[in-house]
C-alpha cells in the first residue's frame, strides 16, 4: 500500500536535483519518496538563483503543502517552515532516533529474538503511538504497559532504560502583559497588583512600563496553560478593582 504523508505535515526532505524552476527532493520517512519543492516555495522573496539558497544533499525541513495521489505528486514548502516548527521537527527526529536506540540496546540486553522484538515494538507502537511516546509512557506510569503480555525480560530491560534515559518534558509558557495606572499612586499600585500572584510559580519579569512578562514551567502542558489562566483572571480582576488598564498576549506551552 502506498503511503502519503498529510497536508501540514512537517517532514524531513533531502534535496536530490536542483533544477532552474525548483527542486526534487526525497522524503526519508516516507521510504525516500519523491516530493517537489517549487522555487516559489524556497523563500518568501523572489529568487535569482536557486542555489544560492538550497545545495545538493542538503537536509531540509519542508511542510507538505499539495497531493496529487492520481499523479502520485507530493508538494512541499521551505518558506512556509517557521524557526519554531523546524525546532520542533528537528526535536521529534531526535526524540525518535534516540528512542530507537533505547529500543535496540533492550533487544541487545534481553537477547530476545528478531521476530519477538518485533512484534512487542508493534505493540508497543499501536499502544502509545509511536516509540519514544512508549518510552514516556513507561517513565509516566502510563496504564497500559503491563497488559500488553511483553517477553519478560525485554520489558524489564525497556524500562529500566526508558527510566534511565527519558526525563519528563518541561513545558514553558510566556505572556507579556501591559499594566497601566494613571493615578499619582500609580507605581504602587502596580506593585500591588502585581503581589497578588505572588507565592505560586509564575516569574515576573520586569521589561519596563508598562509591559511585565510572566513566566511558568511544568511537566503537564495543560495544567500549565490552566495555570497562566487564572493567574492573568487574577492580575484582570485586581486591575479592574483598582482603575487601571491590563492587556495581555499568551503564547501556548511549548
Amino acid at each position: 500500500m502506498i503511503r502519503y504523508p498529510q497536508v501540514g505535515e512537517f517532514l524531513l526532505a533531502t534535496v536530490k536535483k536542483i533544477m532552474p524552476f525548483g527542486a526534487f527532493c526525497t522524503l526519508e520517512e516516507y521510504g525516500n519518496r519523491e516530493a517537489f519543492l517549487h522555487i516559489s516555495e524556497v523563500a518568501p522573496r523572489w529568487i535569482k538563483n536557486i542555489h544560492e539558497f538550497i545545495k545538493d544533499g542538503q537536509k531540509l525541513v519542508a511542510v507538505v503543502i499539495r497531493i496529487d495521489q492520481q499523479k502520485d505528486q507530493v508538494d512541499i514548502s521551505l518558506k512556509q517552515v517557521t524557526e519554531r516548527d523546524k525546532m520542533n521537527k528537528l526535536e521529534e527526529v531526535r526524540r525518535e532516533n534516540r528512542a530507537q536506540g533505547i529500543f535496540e540496546a533492550a533487544r541487545k540486553e534481553s537477547k530476545i529474538c528478531i521476530e519477538a522484538f518485533q512484534a512487542a515494538r508493534l505493540k508497543l507502537e499501536q499502544k502509545f503511538g509511536g516509540r519514544h511516546e512508549a518510552l514516556q509512557a513507561i517513565v509516566d506510569a502510563t496504564p497500559g504497559f503491563e497488559e500488553l503480555g511483553l517477553p519478560e525480560t525485554f520489558a524489564k530491560a525497556l524500562s529500566d532504560l526508558a527510566k534511565k534515559n527519558i526525563k519528563k518534558p518541561v513545558f514553558d509558557i510566556d505572556t507579556v502583559v501591559e499594566l497601566t495606572c494613571y493615578a499619582d499612586n500609580g507605581i504602587e499600585t502596580v506593585k500591588g497588583i502585581l503581589s497578588s500572584i505572588k507565592g505560586g510559580n509564575v516569574r515576573v519579569i520586569y521589561e519596563g512600563a508598562p509591559h511585565y512578562r510572566l513566566k511558568l514551567s511544568g511537566t503537564d502542558a495543560q495544567l500549565v496553560e490552566k495555570e497562566m489562566d487564572n493567574v492573568i483572571a487574577t492580575l484582570e480582576k485586581e486591575a479592574e478593582n483598582a482603575g487601571c488598564a491590563f492587556i495581555s498576549k499568551t503564547s501556548k506551552a511549548a
